[in-house]
């Protein structure tokens, strides 16, 4: 070959690698913004507020925090796993309606773990069956930590939430809801409140103290199984009568079993029109230095009332 014919042939292979360089770097450039701008692609990381309304796995890239809006994160597809990597979510309005996440119906089978929701009016809100929170903080939300609404098969374990403005953890209508191993600590009103209980739901073990009014609360529905947990240093407000309880309980089929009381302004547990008919069961209840009975009946006795 020619000298003439070399530099032609070097001159179209370098021609040729700078075009397939330049065609790598089009598709690499058209690809890359868009999934940095997408938070609802599998896999993504999280880097803002937003609606996640597709299946799939989820990691926060840093702190997230919101000044008047409505919520931060909302889930709204099945099947969606957020890791919240140890950040927060933090609200500067806590007593406007606000949500630092919120979980909407049809959005089921949702976990989230290691999350901190701070500053909101509710910190976590969840309206999705099948939902799992493990080793998340609620504290300093204006209302709730964390509530539930009609949920079934919810979990929420290991985890602490204090410091908000009227109850740590509130569900309603919810039905085969576990709540373990918590540590729920300085509510105005309650600790854990259980309203109209579908049936199924669990307290098991942790500890709940400085309750304005109530450590447990259960009023309607179906009474839940209240197991192995620790209530200390309930309050009482004047104003409002029948407070002052570690565990209180209206609910028939109530079970309270294996807990421990202490320092309640009145009495240690308390079922509200309790008779035989009803199912309350309460057995093995260490009770201390509270300032009424270790246990106490408005009704006939329970169907199992031992201490």
């Amino acid at each position: 070959m020619t000298r003439r014919g070399t530099r032609g042939a070097v001159a179209t292979l370098w021609l040729s690698l700078a075009l397939i360089v330049a065609l790598l770097g089009g598709v690499s450039v058209a690809v890359a913004p868009a999934a940095a701008a997408d938070t609802s692609v599998d896999g993504r990381t999280i880097t803002q507020c937003g609606t996640i309304d597709e299946a799939g796995s989820y990691e926060l890239g840093g702190d997230l925090t919101v000044g008047n809006a409505a919520s931060c994160l909302t889930v709204t597809a099945a099947g969606v796993t957020i890791d919240g990597a140890g950040h927060t979510v933090d609200g500067v309005d806590e007593d406007s309606p606000s949500y630092g996440l919120v979980v909407e119906p049809g959005a089921d089978d949702v976990t989230v773990t290691d999350l901190t929701l701070h500053g909101w009016e509710q910190g976590l809100r969840v309206r999705g069956d099948g939902f799992t929170g493990q080793r998340l903080t609620a504290t300093r939300n204006g209302e709730v930590g964390v509530a539930m609404f009609g949920t079934s098969d919810a979990t929420l374990e290991d985890s602490t939430v204090t410091q908000n403005g009227d109850t740590g953890v509130y569900t309603t209508g919810a039905s085969d809801t576990l709540l373990a191993d918590l540590t729920v600590r300085s509510h105005g009103t309650a600790g854990i409140r259980i309203d109209s209980d579908g049936g199924g739901s669990v307290v098991r073990g942790g500890t709940i103290a400085d309750s304005g009014q109530f450590g447990v609360r259960v009023t309607g529905g179906s009474g839940p199984h209240v197991d192995g947990t620790t209530v200390s240093a309930t309050g009482a407000d004047p104003n409002v009568d029948g407070d002052g309880v570690g565990v209180s309980t209206s609910a028939p089929g109530t079970v309270v079993e294996g807990v421990t009381v202490t320092g309640s302004t009145t009495h240690g547990v308390h079922v509200v029109g309790g008779d035989e008919a009803a199912g309350f069961e309460v057995r093995q209840v260490t009770a201390r230095a509270n300032g009424g009975t270790a246990s106490a009946s408005t009704g006939r006795c329970a169907r199992r009332w031992r201490r």
